[in-house]
């Protein structure tokens, strides 16, 4: 639950594993894994529980060719 908001695991698992000895560098990799993973169950449910129709799917598409101009 606490990916919801901006990412606020990140101290949570900031704290569980830099006490382990893990290196910052090697830490970043598991940490970035474990965001995306969290990102990617919250996507898969969100679309689940919203069950987007056709339309909305357009939409979606036209943001998404977008996002490339923006960045």
């Amino acid at each position: 639950m606490t990916t919801m908001v901006a990412h606020s695991g990140g101290p949570q698992l900031a704290m569980y594993l830099l006490p382990l000895g893990v290196l910052k560098s090697i830490y970043a990799g598991p940490a970035s894994l474990f965001f995306t993973a969290g990102n990617n169950v919250k996507l898969f449910s969100w679309i689940w529980l919203a069950s987007i129709a056709g339309a909305p799917w357009f939409l979606i598409l036209l943001a998404l060719l977008a996002v490339p101009l923006g960045a």
